[in-house]
């Protein structure tokens, strides 16, 4: 990990569909885990409370997995 550069970053993608998707790209699995868990938590709160559309959460560890993700809610739109 280079000093002052982060080893994550996120991402919330408004998908066609409306659906919101955060997209974390970790550098390293170190802590993803404990992340991916919270994140769960907040985008379940966030879908029961109801008032600020449906939430999905995923996690990937390079970059070029991004394009994959996105791919596969597209195709799930398109279905």
């Amino acid at each position: 990990i280079t000093p002052g550069i982060s080893d994550h970053t996120r991402f919330i993608v408004v998908l066609d569909s409306g659906l919101k998707l955060i997209l974390e790209v970790k550098g390293q699995p170190r802590d993803a885990d404990i992340k991916a868990k919270a994140a769960l938590r907040w985008v379940n709160a966030v879908n029961r409370d109801g008032r600020f559309g449906r939430w999905v959460y995923e996690i990937v560890y390079h970059p070029t997995e991004v394009l994959k993700v996105l791919d596969n809610y597209a195709a799930r739109r398109a279905a």
